[in-house]
């Protein structure tokens, strides 16, 4: 079994480490269960939800909402890390002579 599991949320899905806090969360089965269980969401629930932030922080992760890989939204490729330096290297090099000539 995984440590970690995909849930509703009251933004959108969440990965969460799995504890008291998120067996209370269903795992998304599509987009349209998704938009309609935070269609659903109360008011009384957004605040549940945000006390159990809360509650991470205070050090209770057994009933709080610990989050993980909130990050993993904006990953679009995995890259080779040649291609990786080799971006990182002619942005730099472009930012040196840019800067360069302003000093000029």
């Amino acid at each position: 079994p995984q440590d970690t599991g995909l849930f509703t949320g009251s933004f959108g899905p969440i990965r969460l480490f799995r504890n008291k806090y998120a067996s209370t969360h269903p795992a998304p089965q599509s987009k349209e269960a998704m938009i309609a269980y935070e269609k659903s969401i109360t008011q009384e629930q957004m605040t549940r939800d945000s006390d159990a932030y809360d509650r991470v922080y205070k050090g209770d992760v057994e009933s709080g909402a610990v989050l993980l890989g909130q990050s993993i939204g904006i990953i679009d490729s995995i890259d080779d890390i040649n291609e990786i330096v080799e971006r990182v290297i002619k942005g730099a090099e472009t930012a040196i002579r840019k800067n360069h000539s302003m000093l000029k």
